[in-house]
C-alpha cells in the first residue's frame, strides 16, 4: 500500500511539474505580465514580463506589494482603479478589468491592460488572493487615437464642405429664379420667332441649373445627416401620375411612349413621404428618359402589405428600351458624381447625383434600390 500510494504520489508530482512547464511555456510565448495579490497582506507577486514591460529588471521592483503597483498607475486614474479593485473584492463585480495608464522607468506613460479575479475565498467569504495578466496595449490605444482623430478630421471637412454646398447652392438659387421669372416675363411679350427660340434655350438652360442646385442642396442636406423623411396621408396614384405629368412632354417630344401601371390591389391611401418618393420615382423616369433613344420607358407599382409591422413594402421598376449598361457600370451607378462612362456627361449631361441621392432617400425609407440591365436591351 506505501509502494502504491508512494508511486500515485510521484505520478502526481511529475503531472504537477509537466503541467507547471506548459503553463510557463504559454506564458513565455505569448510574452504576457502576470501578477499574484495576496489581499490579507497586500503582497504583489510578479514575473519578469511584468517589471519587463515597464523598463524595469525584476529584482529592482522586489519585494512588491499592492501599494507600489497602484504608486506606478497615473495619478489621474488611481482612484478609478482602487474603486473597481473594491468593487470586485467586494463581489459587485465578476472580474478585474481596466486599462490605466503606468509610468515607465523612463517616464514615459504607457496603456496597459489588466485582468484577473479573485481565485480564492476564506471562509467568510474574505478575498485571499486574486492573480491575473498585464498587456501594453499603447501601440493599439495610440492607433484607435490616430482613428479617432482622423474621423473627427473627416466629419468637420464633411461639414465644412456640406455647408459650402449649401450655401453656394442657394446664393446661386436667387439669382437663378430671378432668370427664370424674367425669362418667363419676356416669353409672354411680343418675340420673333428667332427671339423666342432663344427665350426657349435659355428656359431650358435655367431649368437644368435649377436641378443641379436642388441636387446639390439635398446631397449636401444628406451627407451632413439633416434630411428627414416624412410619414403623411398620401394617395399613391397622385404621386405617380404627377411625376408622369412632369415628363410626359419631354418624352413625347423624343418619340418615346410613356406607360404607367398601378396593381390595383394597393391601398388608396398610405404613410409616407409623398415628395421624396415622387423624387426618386421622377429621377429613374428622366434618367431612363435621357437614355432611351428609342422605344418607350414603362413605371410599373405593385406591393405586398406586411401584417407584423403595419406597412406596405412597395415595389417600383422603371423599365426602359435604351442603351442598357455593362455589370461594371451598374454596380457604380448610384454612387455620387458617377456616370457610366467618361463620354456620358459630354453626350448626355448631368452631374450622376440624381441616381446617388435616389439611393439615400430610398435608404432613408427603409429600402433598397437596384438595377438589372444588359448593353443594348434597355434596363430597370
Amino acid at each position: 500500500v506505501d509502494r502504491s500510494m508512494q508511486e500515485a504520489l510521484a505520478a502526481s508530482e511529475e503531472q504537477a511539474r509537466q503541467q507547471s512547464r506548459r503553463l510557463a511555456e504559454v506564458i513565455w510565448a505569448t510574452q504576457v505580465g502576470t501578477w499574484e495579490w495576496h489581499v490579507p497582506d497586500n503582497g504583489f507577486l510578479i514575473n519578469e514580463r511584468w517589471a519587463d514591460m515597464l523598463g524595469y529588471s525584476l529584482p529592482e521592483l522586489l519585494p512588491m506589494t499592492m501599494d507600489n503597483a497602484l504608486d506606478l498607475v497615473h495619478p489621474d486614474e488611481r482612484a478609478e482603479v482602487q474603486a473597481l479593485l473594491q468593487q470586485h473584492l467586494s463581489r459587485k463585480s465578476e472580474r478585474i478589468e481596466i486599462t490605466p495608464r503606468m509610468r515607465h522607468k523612463s517616464g514615459a506613460w504607457r496603456w496597459m491592460r489588466v485582468r484577473g479575479r479573485v481565485v480564492e475565498w476564506g471562509d467568510q467569504e474574505e478575498p485571499l488572493r486574486a492573480s491575473g495578466t498585464q498587456d501594453d496595449v499603447t501601440a493599439l490605444h495610440e492607433q484607435s487615437e490616430a482613428l479617432r482623430a482622423a474621423r473627427q478630421t473627416a466629419e468637420v471637412a464633411l461639414k465644412a464642405r456640406s455647408d459650402f454646398l449649401s450655401m453656394v447652392s442657394h446664393e446661386i438659387r436667387t439669382p437663378m429664379n430671378a432668370i427664370v421669372n424674367l425669362t418667363q416675363s419676356l416669353a409672354e411679350t411680343p418675340l420673333s420667332p428667332q427671339q423666342s427660340g432663344y427665350v426657349e434655350r435659355v428656359q431650358s438652360g435655367v431649368h437644368m441649373l435649377l436641378g443641379l442646385v436642388n441636387d446639390l442642396l439635398d446631397h449636401a442636406r444628406l451627407e451632413a445627416g439633416k434630411l428627414r423623411v416624412e410619414a403623411i396621408p398620401m394617395r399613391l396614384t397622385d404621386v405617380t401620375t404627377q411625376v408622369m405629368a412632369l415628363h410626359a412632354n419631354t418624352a413625347t417630344e423624343r418619340g418615346l411612349g410613356l406607360g404607367l401601371e398601378l396593381d390595383p390591389h394597393l391601398p388608396p391611401v398610405v404613410l409616407g413621404d409623398p415628395l421624396r418618393l415622387g423624387q426618386v420615382i421622377s429621377n429613374l423616369v428622366g434618367n431612363a428618359i435621357k437614355f432611351t433613344p428609342y422605344g418607350g420607358v414603362h413605371v410599373s407599382l405593385q406591393g405586398r402589405v406586411l401584417e407584423a409591422r403595419g406597412a406596405l413594402l412597395l415595389r417600383v421598376e422603371v423599365h426602359d428600351t435604351g442603351i442598357g449598361l455593362e455589370p461594371a457600370q451598374a454596380q457604380r451607378m448610384f454612387e455620387p458624381f458617377e456616370q457610366a462612362d467618361s463620354t456620358t456627361t459630354r453626350r448626355y449631361g448631368g452631374t450622376g447625383l440624381g441616381l446617388s441621392i435616389s439611393r439615400q432617400l430610398v435608404e432613408l425609407m427603409e429600402g433598397h434600390i437596384g438595377v438589372q440591365s444588359k448593353p443594348g436591351e434597355g434596363s430597370t
